[in-house]
């Protein structure tokens, strides 16, 4: 006699067989049984379709899953109990909620709204709260409204805003929990509301912190930061950066903001070229006021192509609130032309 899924799953999350999980394969779990369609939960953790095939073979083999019509039904309907995690419910449908969201966004450079705990924090570092079967439960459902992480991808800061709906009390023992929760990953946790204006709190940014080991480095497989695993296949050593200081007539093949869109790299291509050399890659480019450096949003990436046939180099800067960072550089050309090249 077969076991119904969600026996199986309840077995898994006993036994701690959900433990051999990475962060990347817990996320894409959670948002699977909120979603029950493996596509959508894929879009959500920001990974395409043979990464997505690659996690269903993996959940499969550990019973986690019997078919995704059927996707561990208890963890979605415990899901679908928290209004604020509902499908229709998003707590960015609120006015006062997506300003502070903007500040948010204003303030630090990468912000992730309604995250799961169970995402970003590793269980280990919270056994001890865990007690209990509910517990344990609301630590693989509950959410926090905004999380704040550096500039690495890792978890910092969280944020709960209480617009209302934390009276009763069994509200205030999950929030009570879910701050417990926080405290044991060594992430602080602010809670706002829709008076006057806090002051926010800056980003502890010291890599050698000891609350790295208690979280994933979630960040860099969010959506807001899925180009990082692109930036990651680029073979090249970090560099000294050579970063333009001048702006005017920049000679360069081509500058573009990278993004992530519909599960591919996207590039915004920046400046006018008013000039291009014999070879036909290198230009003189001319920058509109909004395309400047100065001022484009912290978190911005830039991919800059220069050289010519015989020296082809593409270099990628990040811009954190104390300038540009190189994050890589490579000989030969981006993927942008690649196709092109290939053919010649």
């Amino acid at each position: 006699m077969s076991r119904e899924p969600d026996e199986d799953m309840r077995r898994a999350v006993e036994d701690g067989t959900h433990e051999g999980l990475n962060d990347l394969e817990y996320a894409f779990l959670v948002e699977l049984a909120r979603e029950g369609k493996a596509e959508k939960a894929a879009a959500c953790v920001g990974i395409g379709g043979e990464v997505m095939r690659s996690l269903l073979r993996k959940l499969e083999g550990m019973d986690l899953l019997d078919a995704a019509a059927r996707m561990l039904p208890e963890l979605r309907d415990v899901l679908l109990q928290d209004p604020r995690n509902g499908k229709t419910m998003s707590i960015l449908g609120k006015p006062k909620v997506a300003e502070f969201y903007r500040r948010l966004k204003r303030e630090y450079g990468f912000v992730h709204p309604e995250i799961p705990l169970a995402a970003f924090i590793r269980e280990a570092a919270v056994k001890e709260c865990l007690g209990r079967k509910e517990d344990r439960w609301y630590f693989l459902t509950a959410r926090v409204d905004f999380l704040v992480c550096d500039r690495d991808g890792f978890p910092r800061l969280a944020f709960e805003y209480q617009g209302g709906g934390h009276e009763t009390p069994e509200k205030r023992k999950k929030d009570a929990l879910k701050r417990k929760l926080l405290e044991a990953a060594d992430i602080p946790l602010r809670e706002v509301g829709p008076g006057a204006a806090q002051a926010l709190p800056p980003v502890n940014e010291d890599e050698s912190s000891p609350a790295r080991s208690l979280v994933s480095d979630w960040g860099k497989s969010s959506p807001a930061r899925r180009f990082e695993s692109y930036l990651s296949t680029i073979q090249g050593e970090p560099m000294e950066p050579e970063y333009p200081t001048n702006w005017n007539h920049l000679k360069k093949e081509y500058v573009a903001v990278l993004g992530f869109q519909g599960g591919a790299v996207e590039r915004r291509l920046l400046g006018k070229q008013v000039g291009m050399k014999r070879d036909g890659r290198s230009a003189d480019l001319e920058f509109k006021a909004d395309e400047l450096p100065d001022a484009l949003p912290v978190g911005t990436t830039l991919e800059i192509r220069d050289g010519s046939h015989k020296h082809l180099l593409t270099s990628y800067f990040r811009k954190d609130a104390g300038g540009w960072r190189l994050l890589k550089r490579k000989e030969g050309a981006s993927a942008l032309f690649q196709k092109d090249e290939d053919a010649e």
